[in-house]
C-alpha cells in the first residue's frame, strides 16, 4: 500500500509530465500503483514493530489516506488469535480503525466528511476462517483445523493492517493541517512515516506521539 520515496518521486515526476492535460485524476492513478509497491516494500523487510507507513493524497475535493502497520502496533500481537479475548481485541481494533473521522482531524472550515474506510488484515481473515470451521464436529476435521491453525500462526508472524480512508471535502483549499490521533488510540505506535502529496508538491513527514500534526 505504501509508496517508498523513490517510487513517490517517480510518481510525482509522471504527474508533472502529464501536466494540465491529466485525464485520470491523481487519486485514481495513485491508487492503481500501491499493490505492486506494497509487495516490493514487504519483500525488502520494512516490517518494523512500532513503526507504520502512510500516504496522504489531496486531489481536488478528495483526500485519501492509506496506512500499513504491523498488527502488533494495533492489537498488541500478530499471531492468530488464541482465545476469545484476542478475537475481541481484533474486532475492537478493526471497528475503531473504521472511524477515520476520530483518527484524522482536519480543519472544520474545510467541511470534510469520511466517505469510505476499508480495513484489511490477515488477522481479520483468520477470524472469518475460524467462524467457518466452528461447526466441525468430526475428529478428523478437528485435527486438520488444529494443524491449519498452527500453520497459520507461523505464517502470520508478521501480519499487518492495511487501511484506506476516503474523505470528501467541500472546501479543500481550507485544509491547513491534519492531526493524526493513532498514537492516542493505539499504544503500539512509536513513529509513522508519511508521504504527503498535494497540488503544492510532495513532502515527507515523520510523526511521533509528541508531534502528530501534518501541515499542508
Amino acid at each position: 500500500m505504501y509508496l517508498k520515496r523513490s517510487n513517490m518521486n517517480w510518481f510525482f515526476l509522471l504527474l508533472k509530465q502529464l501536466g494540465k492535460g491529466l485525464v485520470v485524476p491523481l487519486m485514481l492513478l495513485f491508487l492503481s500503483v500501491p499493490s505492486l509497491v506494497g509487495a516490493e516494500t514487504r519483500q525488502h523487510g520494512s516490517h518494523v514493530h512500532g513503526i507504520a507507513e502512510m500516504n496522504v493524497v489531496l486531489d481536488g475535493e478528495n483526500l485519501i489516506i492509506e496506512m500499513i502497520s504491523p498488527a502488533v502496533n494495533i492489537t498488541g500481537f500478530e499471531h492468530a488469535p488464541k482465545d476469545e479475548e484476542q478475537e475481541h481485541a481484533i474486532r475492537e481494533a478493526a471497528e475503531l480503525l473504521k472511524h477515520g473521522e476520530k483518527l484524522f482531524l482536519l480543519d472544520k472550515k474545510a467541511e470534510c466528511q469520511l466517505h469510505e474506510a476499508v480495513v484489511k488484515s490477515e488477522l481479520l481473515e483468520e477470524l472469518e476462517g475460524h467462524g467457518e470451521h466452528e461447526g466441525h464436529k468430526d475428529d478428523h476435521h478437528h485435527d486438520e483445523h488444529a494443524e491449519g491453525a498452527h500453520d497459520d500462526e507461523g505464517h502470520m508472524s508478521h501480519s499487518e493492517f492495511e487501511v484506506t480512508y476516503h474523505f470528501e471535502c467541500e472546501k479543500p483549499k481550507d485544509i491547513t493541517m491534519l492531526e493524526v490521533e493513532l498514537f492516542s488510540k493505539f499504544s503500539g505506535f512509536e513513529k509513522i512515516d508519511v508521504q504527503l502529496l498535494t497540488p503544492k508538491g510532495q513532502t515527507a513527514v515523520g510523526l511521533t506521539p509528541q508531534k502528530h500534526r501534518i501541515s499542508f
